[in-house]
């Protein structure tokens, strides 16, 4: 009734539609070393000693620090679709809020200018924390095993990180969930009305990216085309069950919390029969 598999989908294909453009913030961002070679590319040494060793990453790698050096990382190009990546993401936001507004059934009144403002905050706390965490998840544990190795660590960083990234990853998703859930409808949640679908989403969450993870794990025994249109199928399929978890999180709050009114009304009316029901004096 509350349309959250098609929201889901419209939030999946949003979401997919952002990437690119945040693909090229990132890229934008390598201007900010300069366009000094030598800086760049003692820049990218430390990248490749996290990535595998792979003619073509190489290549992709060196190709991009060139197109820093010519194009200094600026343009009309990257500019714009900076600014599209933006508005795409705040749009993205802004069908987070309007599911949650339907599922809670209510109206949103807010004035177009502050649900964008607070929709371009929100959209760079999302992107981190996934960012963040998704990287954790999948890729953690060997990028700290290269870290180990290529800077002879003397710590167990990749120990660390593999008892350490889950606990830490579900507590970033529970706050992340949390505040999304409290700000964005406009039903004025409790942080403990909102905590039960912001802790089933982090756990709905974990469980698809540790799906994601053993497909990166074992990828490479198809062929390359078909690992071209699988990973762009994979990659939606997450982006989907994430939007899903998100707003199936929000609807688990609004059941409770129409549970829990129900449940005060029935006590109002049980204690307002109780009088009534007492036997009169003769």
């Amino acid at each position: 009734m509350d349309d959250t598999t098609g929201y889901a989908a419209q939030m999946a294909y949003q979401f997919l539609f952002t990437l690119p453009f945040g693909l090229l913030f990132l890229w934008h961002l390598l201007a900010l070393f300069g366009t000094d070679p030598a800086n760049l590319h003692q820049v990218f040494i430390i990248l490749k000693s996290f990535l595998p060793p792979d003619p073509k990453v190489q290549d992709l790698l060196d190709a991009a620090m060139a197109n820093v050096v010519v194009s200094g990382g600026a343009g009309l190009f990257a500019n714009v679709g900076i600014v599209v990546g933006i508005y795409l993401g705040t749009l993205f936001v802004s069908t987070i809020s309007h599911a949650l507004s339907r599922t809670h059934g209510v109206r949103e009144d807010r004035n177009w200018w502050s649900k964008y403002i607070i929709a371009f905050f929100l959209l760079f706390w999302f992107g981190i924390t996934i960012f963040v965490c998704f990287n954790a998840m999948v890729f953690g544990e060997t990028l700290a095993g290269m870290a180990e190795v290529n800077f002879q660590l003397d710590v167990p960083l990749q120990a660390w990180v593999s008892f350490l990234s889950l606990p830490l990853t579900g507590i970033a998703l529970v706050v992340l969930a949390m505040g999304l859930y409290i700000i964005l409808p406009e039903n004025y949640f409790t942080w403990r009305q909102a905590l039960p679908g912001a802790i089933f989403f982090a756990i709905g969450w974990i469980l698809a990216t540790k799906g994601f993870q053993w497909y990166v794990v074992n990828y490479d025994r198809y062929n390359p085309t078909y690992l071209a249109l699988a990973s762009i199928a994979v990659l939606l399929i997450w982006n989907y069950v994430t939007c899903l978890f998100l707003l199936l999180g929000g609807k688990l709050n609004a059941i409770l919390r129409r549970e829990r009114e129900k449940s005060a009304l029935r006590a109002e009316a049980a204690a307002a029969e109780a009088p009534a029901a007492e036997p009169q004096p003769a």
